[in-house]
């Protein structure tokens, strides 16, 4: 992982698309099991959109239906008060929806979520706290949403300069696929330009 905090905003949303597309291949080319199938989900306005994700869906006899998301964080998500609370509603309604839910974040806490998104979700689900290693500060955070009443979480902290983990991507409470995030990233990182890369690498 790579100090994001170093470029502009719109600098790290070229990668986070990037980023997002490689994620989405790597599960359409043969990770996903067969009746599973990822597309590149955008939310916000329809000319505009705000954040790009990946969610994974199933056919059923009548319709596709969301079984999970992957959530890459933005500076966006973090600037503001209310903007943190949007994205924390997004996930933690997925999850009582019975939607699984796999976040990334490649930034530092700040104001409004001094123990990372994984805490601000954490506390909202639970109403416990999560404690962020010091020297740990992003987080990558699977959630298992076992019924409607009981997620599991599965958190790996990580720093700049750390390999990504593979990390659970639950399908149902029962099933998951291992999703290729540092194959990806890299994936990623070898198309963004070399200017930008020089400022970004530690």
């Amino acid at each position: 992982m790579h100090d994001w905090t170093r470029v502009d905003p719109n600098e790290y949303r070229s990668f986070h698309g990037s980023w997002v597309c490689a994620l989405y291949d790597a599960l359409n080319a043969g990770l996903l099991p067969a009746g599973y199938y990822a597309m590149v989900d955008y939310s916000g306005q329809t000319l505009r959109p705000r954040t790009r994700r990946v969610s994974v869906c199933t056919i059923t006899p009548r319709r596709h239906t969301v079984v999970a998301i992957v959530e890459i964080v933005s500076p966006s998500n973090k600037a503001k008060r209310s903007e943190l609370r949007d994205f924390v509603g997004k996930v933690t309604g997925a999850l009582d929806t019975g939607v699984h839910v796999l976040v990334i974040d490649p930034f530092p806490p700040g104001p409004h979520d001094p123990e990372g998104i994984h805490g601000v979700v954490w506390r909202a689900l639970t109403g416990r706290p999560f404690e962020l290693p010091e020297d740990k500060p992003l987080t990558l955070a699977a959630y298992e949403a076992q019924s409607a009443a009981k997620v599991g979480a599965f958190v790996e902290p990580v720093a700049v300069g750390d390999a990504l983990r593979d990390m659970p991507l639950f399908l149902s409470p029962d099933a998951y696929v291992n999703a290729p995030l540092e194959a990806t990233y890299q994936t990623a990182w070898a198309a963004f330009p070399a200017t930008l890369r020089a400022e970004v690498a530690p």
